[in-house]
């Protein structure tokens, strides 16, 4: 594989095609969540050590979210995934001038604070939901009204921006539209290929020219330039060796048995206590990367705060409960 793996083949088109701006919006959608896979896996092996990762995986992966974007979209008038398929941002108007700084920093806000705003909008209303089907929703007007007002806007705002992304997609594959995004549209911008193709490494060279040794520049380059694979290799071995690890734990049954709790008198028969509250739980919920079962508002409310088990101490988001009905 040549230097350019990485790189679909340019071609003499005005414009990108569809299969190119959709390609790289992908890829940049998956950055989050493949961070968040390692950061919860990091925390769940080494929790005193990488316990705040876990807690603060979102907020760590915006910062550096905006240190690589605000660097490509300052250097080459381009985000990370778009500098990756040859593109950049232009004017619509076919303006052949650098970015401004008010178009620099709102792409940056719509590139990286906007999709964290709306993931965090998304994940309360999806708890208020939940509250609202489980019964235990503040019954407080003040709280209600607040409570469907953060549903409503989290469920219109994700309808209203598929829906126009639909639209939009449809008009540029029809070429009736410069841009497939709503959001470029709204910054009155288009991606357009580069004048030349550049390497991985051309944004090193902006950034460290000079202040790194000549005999590392080749060295860096080839990685660089295969980064992709390197870090899908070592992804699949590292996946490999923790499934083995488990096959083997699982086959000589060294699972460390549950903790006793002691059982309160005014625990029915069943013998289901939370952990937390040491009650019947009420709304019984299983945390799935532990198998404890606790009441939905104990656990929800401890994860909100520190994202582990309250047991175990292993990695755990609101995504890791199952509600139980056990009537």
């Amino acid at each position: 594989m040549n230097n350019q793996a990485v790189y679909l083949t340019q071609n003499n088109q005005p414009t990108p095609s569809i299969f190119e701006v959709i390609a790289q919006e992908t890829f940049n959608d998956l950055l989050s969540p493949a961070f968040k896979q390692v950061s919860m896996h990091l925390a769940s092996c080494y929790p005193e050590l990488f316990g705040w990762l876990g807690r603060w995986h979102e907020e760590i992966f915006l910062a550096l979210n905006i240190a690589v974007q605000y660097t490509y979209l300052k250097n080459v008038e381009a985000s990370y995934s778009e500098f990756l398929y040859s593109l950049k941002r232009s004017y619509v108007k076919g303006e052949e001038v650098p970015l401004s700084r008010r178009h620099l920093f709102s792409s940056l806000a719509l590139l990286t604070v906007f999709p964290y705003l709306r993931s965090r909008l998304h994940s309360l209303a999806t708890r208020y939901c939940l509250d609202e089907g489980d019964g235990v929703a503040p019954s407080d007007t003040r709280s209600k009204t607040l409570r469907s007002i953060v549903m409503f806007l989290s469920t219109s705002l994700g309808f209203t921006l598929e829906s126009w992304k639909l639209c939009q997609t449809v008009l540029y594959l029809l070429g009736k539209s410069t841009t497939h995004s709503p959001l470029l549209l709204l910054l009155g911008l288009t991606l357009r290929y580069c004048s030349e193709r550049q390497s991985e490494f051309y944004i090193w060279k902006v950034l460290f020219w000079g202040r790194i040794p000549m005999f590392l520049n080749k060295t860096l380059e080839g990685l660089s330039n295969h980064w992709v694979e390197v870090v899908g290799f070592v992804t699949q071995l590292v996946q490999s060796v923790l499934s083995n690890q488990n096959a083997g734990a699982v086959a000589k049954g060294d699972i460390p048995a549950p903790q006793a709790f002691p059982k309160p008198s005014n625990v029915g028969g069943d013998g289901f206590i939370c952990p937390l509250c040491l009650k019947k739980p009420k709304v019984p919920t299983v945390l799935r990367v532990s198998g404890y079962i606790f009441c939905y508002l104990c656990i929800i409310n401890h994860l909100v705060k520190s994202e582990t088990c309250p047991v175990t101490k292993y990695a755990a988001s609101t995504e890791d409960l199952i509600r139980l009905n056990l009537t």
